[in-house]
């Protein structure tokens, strides 16, 4: 699992990723998270949520109990009254005014607290901040679910009815069940522990579907909450000409320089739209990437220099030289090979920084290049 930084994006798998390392490393701190004016924080303790806040009306404790029918708008406006009045908190002056009960109003602050947690997983944008060095709060609330427990139903909310799994797992993906103690006691439905069963030894994703019976809708859909909780996890396979990214449907164009034209216009799209949407940092994991696949390819890359500062293309004049010490017949056919092989690399790595809406995108606007 990818550790996380003090500050970030809530994109992606990023939110559910923030609160399992947490909790496994026993985290306390305080994180704050921030949607334009939104703003909401959490408390925990050792990794467990003992407190949170909202400046979302919604969220507020007068607003829950109107939303449950515990409290009418009039009683409400009488203590609301009281608090501008006294500066007391709400809480206190229901109990004060016996339109609560102090029982009621722990159950209640408890329940309140973890739909603050939850309403999280309904954003999928914004900002994270973690702070270790602020004072812990004054009152400390232990929530009737666990921190795993309270994940997984973060992804149940975040993933409510349906799934595109294409947005989240490339085709040629195997995947399998991360070994965590953290996901292992939880209270799976029957359509995740279906998935968690086809998923105790690796598969690939197309052998992972055709064992899925006729409807399979509902498993795919818990297939995809358990993705996103990171209980599924997913590895690629080294090679791609097994599942190329060009396929025969591609139209080679007759010339070779064409060709080039072509591939050099698909790199060149793939490489500044990664620039645009993540890390500019990802220049060093682009090149990495490159340098790893040339000793493996055809000799269409032998010598040849990636230029990520300058426009995103690569060096094609030495590579067209390669393509003459090739025969002729076997020229595009070996192209075709050392693309797929390129293109994967380059893919794999956004799929790494790009969030998995961000990467479909991607996908769907390349092959529409090579279309």
């Amino acid at each position: 699992m990818t550790e996380l930084s003090r500050v970030g994006k809530i994109e992606g798998l990023v939110l559910p990723q923030l609160l399992v390392q947490s909790y496994n490393n026993r985290i306390s701190a305080i994180i704050d998270f921030q949607q334009g004016e939104l703003n909401k924080r959490l408390h925990l303790e050792e990794g467990n949520i003992i407190f949170a806040r909202s400046n979302q009306k919604s969220d507020r404790l007068g607003e829950f109990l109107l939303k449950n029918d515990y409290i009418s708008s009039e009683d409400l406006k009488k203590a609301a009254s009281v608090l501008v009045k006294t500066g007391n908190r709400l809480g206190r002056i229901l109990v004060e005014m016996k339109l609560m009960n102090p029982r009621d109003l722990f159950v209640f602050v408890r329940h309140q607290i973890a739909e603050i947690a939850l309403s999280l997983f309904d954003w999928d944008k914004g900002q994270y901040t973690v702070h270790q060095d602020l004072k812990p709060p004054e009152e400390r609330i232990v929530l009737e679910m666990s921190t795993p427990e309270l994940v997984l139903n973060g992804a149940r909310r975040h993933i409510s009815d349906g799934c595109d799994w294409h947005c989240l797992v490339p085709d040629n993906a195997i995947v399998s069940i991360l070994e965590d103690d953290f996901f292992t006691q939880l209270p799976y439905t029957e359509d995740e522990k279906q998935v968690i069963a086809l998923l105790d030894k690796p598969h690939t994703m197309s052998e992972f579907l055709s064992a899925l019976p006729r409807d399979k809708a509902r498993i795919i859909t818990a297939f995809c909450r358990l993705f996103y909780l990171g209980y599924v996890v997913t590895k690629e396979k080294k090679s791609a000409r097994s599942s190329p990214i060009i396929t025969d449907s591609f139209h080679w164009p007759n010339d070779l320089e064409d060709t080039f034209s072509t591939f050099n216009k698909a790199y060149r799209f793939i490489f500044r739209y990664i620039r645009i949407e993540a890390d500019q940092s990802i220049n060093e994991r682009l090149i990495e990437a490159f340098e790893s696949i040339k000793t493996e390819v055809d000799p269409y890359f032998n010598g040849i220099v990636f230029l990520p500062d300058h426009d995103g293309t690569l060096d094609l004049d030495t590579l067209k030289r390669n393509a003459m010490d090739i025969s002729v017949d076997q020229r595009l056919a070996r192209f075709f090979s050392a693309l797929n092989e390129y293109l994967y690399t380059l893919t794999l790595t956004a799929q790494t920084h790009l969030s998995p809406a961000l990467y479909h995108q991607l996908m769907v606007e390349l092959k529409s290049i090579l279309a």
